[in-house]
């Protein structure tokens, strides 16, 4: 039976979080398949968080001009892209009912100062920010800066096209910020590896073990990544397998055996009524074995009344022939007996 040993887990100043996983005995050609099916899952089917639109007080678009900012606008939608959040179970309860779901987030902040993610304003119980040093811009002057940030959740990656054909258009109006679309990166994983190695197991037989290697943002573990992953991977097989439509499906041959009548074929009945097709199947055959066994034994008997009868007869046959022959014997001796009297001379 295949195990599941963690080998490595630390976590780096940048919050990343790195784990190293070997799953072994693994059969020839296993390591092959499942490395590669983890790896896909992995990078492509875990949710996370991300900033997919931001309005920034009275801008258009991102290359408009903002005096009072040490960075342009295209530095700061970056340095927000850089914000990792953690996300709590009550939203993944909360998105399987909305379509598009959004969390709003906000922050305001006069200057001079220097903006981080440490002042964002975030909904209650549902996202933390990861790294609250993160740099966002520089105000110079006395401005305020008004910030509202939209949180989506999603899988793997969307870009802004993607994004703006899910949320519906906007109607711009005089004097109204636009939201600006980023192209988001949703998924945890930062990077996913694994490595192949030719084992024996204590029988001496020839097995495999798989290295798999799981770099995450550090918003999830390597490991949660990883339960994630096989679940998506049973949800994706398991419907599949008890599928109606596939369990009635059969070969062209066995349908024509069906319906000659040569044999019954039994598909994932209940046990009550399996047991009973089975019991009443061995009841068919003990009657049929009994039938067969008679048979035999009155052919046998029958055959054995015809050998004795025979052999009665043949007996008889021959205590007849051994009677003529010895009748045949004495009348040869008398006559003998006979002749020889009339040779023999008479005495004077």
């Amino acid at each position: 039976m295949s195990k599941i040993t963690c080998l490595e887990n630390y976590v780096n100043k940048d919050y990343s979080h790195f784990t190293s996983f070997i799953i072994e005995p693994l059969d020839a050609g296993q390591s092959l398949t499942l490395g590669n099916a983890l790896r896909r899952t992995l990078l492509s089917e875990l949710t996370g968080t991300g900033i997919a639109g931001v309005r920034i007080n009275d801008l258009k678009h991102e290359f408009a001009l903002v005096p009072y900012l040490r960075e342009d606008l295209v530095e700061v939608l970056a340095n927000l892209k850089e914000i990792i959040f953690k996300e709590s179970i009550l939203i993944h309860e909360k998105s399987k009912h909305i379509q598009n779901f959004l969390l709003p987030a906000y922050l305001h902040a006069k200057g001079p100062t220097i903006v981080t993610a440490g002042m964002l304003n975030l909904p209650k119980n549902a996202l933390i920010v990861l790294n609250p040093e993160q740099y966002i811009c520089t105000i110079l002057d006395s401005s305020d800066f008004f910030c509202e940030l939209d949180i989506q959740l999603g899988k793997s990656y969307q870009s802004i096209e993607d994004i703006q054909n899910l949320n519906e258009t906007e109607e711009l109006q005089p004097g109204d910020p636009n939201t600006l679309r980023l192209d988001v990166t949703f998924s945890p994983i930062k990077k996913v590896n694994f490595k192949v190695k030719l084992i024996h197991d204590s029988k001496g037989n020839l097995k495999e073990s798989l290295y798999l290697e799981i770099l995450t943002r550090g918003n999830k573990s390597p490991k949660r990544c990883l339960q994630e992953a096989f679940k998506s991977l049973i949800d994706l097989i398991y419907p599949l397998m008890v599928d109606p439509t596939f369990l009635l499906i059969g070969s062209e041959l066995s349908k024509k055996f069906n319906e000659s009548g040569l044999t019954k074929q039994v598909l994932f009945k209940p046990d009550d009524d399996l047991k009973k097709e089975q019991e009443k199947e061995r009841k068919k055959k003990e009657g049929k074995e009994e039938v067969i066994k008679q048979r035999i034994s009155d052919f046998f008997d029958s055959y054995l009344e015809k050998t004795s009868l025979k052999e009665k007869i043949s007996s008889e046959s021959e205590l007849k022939k051994k009677g003529s022959e010895i009748r045949k014997q004495k009348n040869k001796e008398k006559t003998e007996i006979e002749s020889n009297k009339k040779k023999k001379p008479k005495n004077r």
